[in-house]
Order: C-alpha cells, then structure tokens, then sequence
C-alpha cells in the first residue's frame, strides 16, 4: 500500500504540473492536486509507520484516514455516474431556445472550452435554423469584455444571423446564467410572439459534457420545463480536473438547495416561477 499511495502522489504532482504548463497556474482549482499529493504521501507515510513500528501507533488513526480516503472515492464515483450520463445524452432537435453557457475568455481569445460549446451551437443551428440562441455570460475578472458580447461575434462570424442571438451579460455563474437566461426567453417569447403553449416549448442547455447534469438541475430548480441537454466536447487534457471540480460544485449546490433534478431520459421538468432582474434584449 505504501508504494501504491506513493504512485498516487507523483500522479497528482505531474497532473498538477501538466495543467499548469497546459493552461496556467490561474486556472481554477488547479492547487487541488498538490492537496491530494500532500494526502496521499501522508497515507504513505502512516503505511510505512505502521509497518515500521507495529503495535505502537493507534488502530483509529491510520483507519481513520483510509476511512475518508474510500468514502470521497465512494462520492466521486457517485456523482460521476450520473454526470457522465447526462453528457452523453443525445441532443433534442427542434429546441425553440438554446442557452448556451459562457467560459472563460482571454484579451487575445476566447478559452478552449468556449470554442468547443460555440462550435456545438453553430452545429445545431445548421440542423435547427428556427433555434434561438440566449448567449449567456457577465464579464468576470480580468476579461476584456463580456463573455455573451465575444460569443455573439463569434457566431456571427460563423454565420449564425443577429436575428437568432440575444445577449445576456450580467450573470457571473451557472445558477445566474439560467435564471436570467430564462427571463430573456420570457420577454423574448412575448415580444416575437413565439410559442404560447410552454407544454410544447422545447428549451435546450448547451454547455461542456462535463458541466451538463449540474446545469440541468439548476435550469428544473428555476422553473424551466422540457428542458433538454447540449453537449460539447470538452478538453481532454482537463477533463478529470474538470469533473473533479465539478464534482466539488454539484455537492455545494445540492447543500445550497440550488438543485432539483429528477432522473429521466434526457426530460427534466420542474415548476414554479422565474424571478431576477429583466436583462434588455439585444441583437
């Protein structure tokens, strides 16, 4: 065992290294794998002890610590079941209105992984041009510009029409994304008198695979109805960071009671109102 969790260690030190060099040491919740390099070379050196000096130290720490150690495990794997799950849904044609999340964006370009989900929506729009796309994203710290306002131009030098966009550039996370997103479609459908019928309105998230579930169940919590998940590709080098973080993010929102989700074959429904500020429509 000791060797293994000194196999771990290095791992996460290199993983750690890796995303450094790959995308910076600002990106999110990077110094998380020096935390589990730290624990895992703990857990090696309570092996070694223990075998070092059997009979000496106390059963209830090092069994203490393997305890933990198997129940984040056990939740990880949970929490991924349904998280990989839902990304690999595949994604409901005919959608009257398209949310599609923001990412980070830099003063030279925008981040990979908004690439991959603006890429997604222009490949939707070819096989569903009626689809409005809510473009959705405030402009964090350090970002030249909103991340709605760089997704716009992105689009529209991809060839999607001003008339299929609208902006909302107020939100600085996924729970404000769909709640303002949602009241844009409000005022949206009313203004363009499109569906009147929301039994029948098809509303879709579009956003990383990894990202979809959590989104999903934040969109049911704030009232939406057939909803359906989008999923683009997401980084590959990142992609277990990724769900590391996301895994931290969807247990902070079920403690906030930011989430309801009711498992079904890529249907969540949900009830209630929206409520927030109006964001004004722009084309």
């Amino acid at each position: 065992m000791q060797a293994f969790f000194i196999f771990l260690s290095v791992i996460c030190v290199l993983y750690f290294c890796v995303i450094v060099a790959y995308s910076g040491i600002t990106t999110a919740f990077c110094g998380i794998w020096i935390f589990f390099a730290a624990v895992f070379a703990f857990m090696a050196v309570l092996c070694a002890r223990r075998k070092k000096h059997r009979g000496e130290l106390p059963k209830r720490l090092p069994v203490a610590v393997f305890t933990t150690f198997a129940a984040f495990v056990a939740v990880f794997v949970l929490l991924m079941v349904p998280v990989l799950g839902t990304a690999a849904m595949p994604a409901e044609n005919g959608c009257d209105y398209v949310i599609v999340l923001g990412a980070r964006v830099y003063s030279d370009r925008i981040s990979t992984s908004l690439e991959k989900r603006l890429d997604r929506a222009f490949e939707y729009y070819l096989q569903n041009p009626e689809t409005v796309f809510i473009l959705s994203g405030g402009q964090g710290n350090g970002e030249p510009v909103p991340e709605a306002l760089a997704m716009y131009n992105y689009l529209y030098r991809k060839g999607i029409p001003a008339e299929n966009m609208r902006i909302e550039i107020l939100s600085g996370n996924t729970d404000e994304n769909i709640r303002l997103s949602s009241i844009q479609i409000e005022i949206d459908k009313q203004r363009h008198y499109r569906s009147s019928y929301p039994d029948r309105m098809k509303t879709g998230i579009l956003t990383s695979d990894f990202h979809l579930y959590r989104s999903l169940g934040i969109a049911e919590k704030e009232g939406l109805t057939n909803v359906y998940p989008i999923a683009a590709p997401s980084d590959r080098i990142l992609f277990v960071h990724l769900c590391v973080r996301e895994s931290a993010a969807i247990l902070k929102d079920h403690i906030l009671g930011n989430l309801a989700l009711r498992p079904g074959p890529g249907l969540f429904r949900g009830s209630g109102g929206n409520n927030g500020v109006f964001l004004p429509e722009f084309h």
